[in-house]
């Protein structure tokens, strides 16, 4: 396949149009996130732990890069904010340098209502300050059945409203704990925000697992259980007496997987060590993941982007796909039922894609995996050419009412700078925010 480069004016002027209307998308995404954690490193405290000095805890762990905090505030067996004074003096210095708290109850369940009051308590409670926590979570351990769940989430929903940020934090579907079996992974999705899953893999009862290969298997088997590739997937990662190399490894299989978001719950206290490690988050989550996990639900539930059966949306989108995507997105006029042939003969029509090769080769080329480079290269050419037709002007012109200001402050996707042959190919995902940011570009 022989794309032609675009000019420099061109290639910047769709960045600066993806900077644009990136602002715009991500406003409009915000009212259907998880707002408790959203991105950015995160550690877990339970409740012996609490820090004596929360100001001297909080800008350690800021300087490493640490964004949220997870904060025990109760079990099914006590008071509903075990530490009110502990929590407070947390919740202070945590906003001063705005670090997210998500306060967590381990729930047993075996009253459903009292568990929910527990989480209730938690999200309402103001310190003197006026500061609140950022979300809520719930460790369920014990038991999952379907009528304690919904009892416990219902509950939930009628005082803090069914947007509230409500994440689950359960046992990876590979743990070996009984409970495992039984779990309603469809129902989990239906019901909370987010999955926080448990990915421990220096098990105290079972073997020990390669931390790599646990936590990725961890991340696309939840989204096979749930039945929702479009589930948002918190991993915790296992920090009970874990090295930073294994730690580093957890991270790179959160980046493979397309994992949301990631935390380290520590054997009491983290470690100078694996807060060194874990300072290294932003190298594996691009800093705008969760537009990524937005523009994928918005493709795929207006029908424009089918993920074909058992397909992981990780996994590498191959040329014909992306076409058919494009065609469906940018030519809904094109008056033919889309296939990955006819969708490759309609931007040839256009001018967006050229072929030097025999008719024959289309197939294979097709069935290829597509690069980031080639995929931006073609919606550049996409958005330059109706971008014309539509508001009769170019990249030239977009670059000159763009402000310096939006210059400075635009940072590429984290696929954009991917140009060497080494590069992973694009994903499902990461076509997905291609496509949809930079239909923004042609309103």
């Amino acid at each position: 396949m022989s794309i032609s480069l675009k000019k420099f004016s061109l290639c910047l002027g769709f960045i600066l149009a993806l900077f644009i209307c990136c602002q715009s998308f991500a406003r409009n995404a915000s009212n259907i996130q998880a707002k408790g954690i959203a991105d950015g490193a995160g550690v877990w405290v339970n409740m012996w732990n609490y820090p004596a000095d929360a100001d001297t805890y909080c800008l350690k762990l800021y300087s490493n890069g640490i964004r949220n905090i997870f904060i025990q505030t109760s079990r099914s067996n006590t008071q509903d904010i075990c530490n009110p004074q502990g929590l407070s003096h947390l919740l202070d210095a945590a906003h001063r340098y705005q670090m997210r708290v998500i306060a967590w109850s381990f729930n047993e369940l075996d009253n459903p209502t009292a568990d929910a009051n527990k989480v209730i308590s938690a999200a309402n409670f103001t310190n003197e300050n006026g500061q609140k926590v950022d979300a809520v979570a719930a460790n369920m351990e014990k038991d999952l059945s379907p009528a304690k769940l919904n009892v416990f989430c219902d509950k939930v929903k009628q005082n803090l409203g069914n947007n509230y940020p409500l994440v689950a934090v359960v046992y990876s579907p590979l743990n070996k704990a009984a409970v495992v079996a039984t779990t309603p992974w469809a129902l989990l999705a239906e019901q909370f925000s987010t999955i926080a899953l448990m990915s421990y893999w220096n098990s105290k009862y079972f073997a020990k697992y390669d931390a790599y290969q646990y936590t990725l298997d961890t991340i696309k088997r939840i989204r096979e259980l749930s039945h929702r590739p479009d589930l948002d997937i918190h991993i915790i990662g296992d920090g009970m007496g874990t090295n930073a190399q294994s730690v580093s490894q957890f991270l790179l299989a959160c980046k493979n997987g397309a994992a949301t978001s990631a935390s380290l719950y520590p054997n009491q206290q983290i470690t100078t060590d694996q807060l060194s490690a874990l300072a290294h988050y932003p190298d594996f989550f691009p800093a705008d993941g969760r537009l990524r996990l937005v523009a994928f639900k918005a493709l795929t539930k207006s029908g424009k982007m089918h993920l074909p059966t058992g397909t992981d949306p990780s996994s590498s989108i191959n040329r014909g796909q992306f076409y058919q995507i494009l065609v469906h997105q940018f030519y809904p006029n094109s008056g033919i039922q889309q296939d990955e042939n006819t969708a490759f003969a309609v931007l040839s029509s256009a001018g967006i894609i050229s072929l030097n090769s025999q008719l024959a080769e289309i197939d294979p080329l097709l069935s290829e995996s597509i690069s980031s480079k080639e995929a931006i290269d073609i919606v550049a050419r996409i958005v330059d050419s109706q971008g014309q037709n539509k508001h009769n002007h170019s990249g030239q012109a977009l670059v000159a009412k763009t402000s310096k200001q939006a210059r400075q402050l635009f940072a590429q996707p984290a696929f954009a700078a991917e140009t060497s042959k080494e590069a992973p190919p694009l994903s499902y995902l990461d076509a997905a925010q291609i496509i949809l940011l930079a239909s923004g570009t042609l309103k």
